[in-house]
């Protein structure tokens, strides 16, 4: 597993406010797929600090790493990439587990060609995505996840 590292936390938020660092969608050295990663301070509190990575493959494989992760028990779980502008898409079934050498990250990836695809179409957009994963009728989270053109350019280099 490849971690993405963003040099500074995103600065304190204010109130009832987050804010967010990404860096570049970046190609790995170790294997042929590329991915950016978004840490997300102020979702449970002014003070907390979520790291959210996007992982794709060259065989088109999506993978989202989530830290802190969810309990390994949780079940029934879904996400959606919702892109600004567009109606919000379904939320696709997600299969999960954690990570070995990163206690508290749980890595999650679609469990069906569908879902596959409704995660690359969202980030082939372009524009700016908001992530939330449920389980069952539970909000995990809801983050605003920064993406732009360039994801395009580095898909096409893998």
């Amino acid at each position: 597993m490849h971690t993405v590292d963003i040099q500074m936390p995103p600065p304190r938020p204010g109130r009832d406010q987050i804010s967010v660092n990404c860096s570049e969608w970046e190609l790995f050295d170790h294997r042929p797929a590329f991915g950016r990663q978004w840490v997300i301070r102020g979702l449970q509190g002014r003070d907390d600090i979520t790291t959210v990575e996007v992982i794709v493959s060259r065989d088109r494989i999506v993978t989202m790493v989530l830290e802190p992760g969810i309990p390994p028990n949780t079940t029934n779980v879904r996400g959606q990439l919702a892109v600004e502008g567009q109606p919000e898409p379904a939320f696709v079934t997600l299969q999960h587990r954690s990570i070995d050498d990163r206690p508290g990250a749980t890595i999650f990836a679609p469990v069906d060609l569908d879902g596959l695809k409704a995660l690359l179409e969202a980030l082939w957009q372009g524009a700016g995505m908001k992530l939330t994963l449920v389980a069952g009728e539970r909000e995990l989270i809801q983050a605003p996840l920064y993406n732009d053109a360039s994801y395009r350019e580095v898909y096409q280099q893998v």
